[in-house]
């Protein structure tokens, strides 16, 4: 399993419901299983362990904040991995 948190220093911004992402694997056939969003960041299931890759346009825009670049994450099997990703203001 993966969780994503979006950060505003230590405060875990909220999420649209609707966002669903798409991750890439960067090897093997890994695939989304499922997805699920809250307020404070989603959790997803991949079917297999590896690198993945989330498109900075299929990733969440946040308001008063910076577009958040692509990001790569490597999902280790049988362990939740937490991915903090670290908004930055926009000027």
């Amino acid at each position: 399993p993966l969780e994503i948190l979006f950060l505003d220093g230590e405060t875990t911004v909220p999420i649209d419901g609707s966002y669903y992402p798409s991750p890439e694997p960067l090897s093997g056939e890994g695939q989304l299983l499922y997805t699920t969003s809250g307020t404070e960041g989603f959790k997803t299931a991949l079917s297999e362990p590896g690198a993945y890759l989330f498109k900075a346009d299929q990733l969440p825009k946040f308001e008063g904040f910076e577009p958040i670049p692509e990001q790569t994450i490597t999902v280790v099997r049988g362990e939740l991995t937490v991915h903090k990703i670290q908004l930055v203001r926009s000027q």
